[in-house]
């Protein structure tokens, strides 16, 4: 788990960090699909092995997106 809030682990399941959904968000993209797409990152459904507080990150993932629009 990465310590950094600006590089804070957002989805477990892609690997995808605070900052990568920045610099998505940057390039154009206004969701997660097209986050996931962005970033190459496509792995999901896996939340309740891979996140440790075992449930989808998409209410935070879709918060960080709106944190940087």
């Amino acid at each position: 788990m990465t310590t950094s809030k600006s590089n804070a682990t957002i989805c477990y399941c892609s690997d995808i960090t605070s900052e990568e959904i920045e610099q998505a968000v940057n390039h154009g993209c206004k969701s997660i699909k097209e986050v996931r797409d962005y970033l190459g990152k496509n792995i999901t459904g896996k939340c309740k092995e891979m996140n440790p507080q075992g449930v989808c990150c998409h209410p935070v993932f879709e918060q960080e997106i709106k944190k940087y629009l």
